[in-house]
């Protein structure tokens, strides 16, 4: 037997229960496409935690797109802004400060800079990186290339000063000695890497707006080979391109801290009280054909402890 008007009334019951929860919004760009599966774990994790949570998703494609966004959300006034990717957060966080703005997916957010500017600026303000914290890289540094001493780096220092403070100084513990050379475009790149190359026992790529534009990275794995450096990257994808490793994390662990995150804001707590965090899970990919190129013997323990192996094996 059916009863269309009781189906008809609980399914309209059921709207109602969706439109009454919490209404998230997030804002990504076209660069955010290769987090879509991560993305997708977010919003299923916070629905089983939130239920009645709803979501709305904008896109800033161009900077025209920008203006449009930030009125929008402004006019909604949603529980909550999600911003995929670090350029996201900055260009929010900067117009929206009535209404909360969790971070995610971010490889540009440096804990301590965030913590500063809520504390500065806006205090509504949280948020997940995926930056995996320097004592845990030079830890995996420390394994996989035996005698390993002094780290070559190149940053700008107005984007990535800050990752490399925080460097020294868990280099010092290690009795690691950091050589940081700062670039401020990308034509000095090339000078930069002859510069510190030769006097280091590797190269470590952060995620800074010169070294990493790709004729960069072509100067210097080539470079790196060349002179029989370790080439230490912040991707699983560069050491598949052949860099020695690629330390990284596992953005589908970054969504579920993200979505426990946002269910803590949406619960009533203020984002000002919850610690920025970074990736729970460091992971790391090594290239054995490069590490046999370079002629180093890759540590057993190195590479068992791997998420992914790369070269003949």
């Amino acid at each position: 037997m059916r009863f269309p008007r009781l189906t008809a009334l609980i399914l309209t019951l059921a709207a109602c229960a969706s439109a009454d929860g919490p209404r998230i919004v997030i804002v990504d760009t076209p660069q955010a496409d290769r987090f879509a599966d991560a993305m997708g774990k977010f919003r299923q994790s916070l629905s089983a935690q939130v239920p009645g949570a709803s979501f709305d998703s904008k896109r800033i494609a161009t900077k025209d797109d920008l203006p449009q966004v930030i009125g929008a959300i402004q006019a909604d006034k949603p529980a909550l802004v999600v911003a995929v990717g670090s350029g996201v957060c900055d260009a929010l966080r900067k117009e929206i400060k009535d209404v909360p703005i969790l971070f995610t997916m971010a490889g540009g957010a440096d804990v301590g800079a965030v913590e500063g500017e809520r504390k500065a600026n806006n205090p509504n303000l949280a948020g997940v990186t995926i930056l995996i914290p320097p004592a845990d890289q030079f830890r995996i540094m420390a394994q996989a290339i035996p005698g390993l001493k002094r780290v070559g780096v190149l940053y700008t220092p107005k984007k990535s000063g800050k990752m490399v403070e925080a460097a020294r100084r868990e280099t010092a513990k290690l009795g690691i000695e950091l050589v940081a050379q700062p670039v401020e475009e990308l034509s000095q790149v090339a000078d930069a890497l002859e510069k510190v190359l030769p006097t280091c026992d590797a190269y470590w790529l952060i995620p800074d707006p010169n070294s990493c534009q790709n004729s960069a990275l072509e100067s210097a794995l080539t470079r790196g080979i060349t002179l029989r450096k370790p080439m230490v990257g912040c991707d699983v994808a560069h050491a598949r391109a052949g860099w020695y490793l690629g330390i990284y994390c596992d953005l589908g662990d970054v969504a579920e801290q993200s979505a426990r995150m946002a269910a803590e804001i949406l619960g009533g707590r203020a984002p000002s009280e919850i610690a920025i965090e970074t990736p729970r899970s460091p992971r790391y990919a090594i290239n054995i054909s490069t590490g046999a190129t370079l002629g180093i013997d890759v540590p057993g323990s190195a590479r068992d402890g791997a998420a992914e192996v790369f070269g003949q094996q």
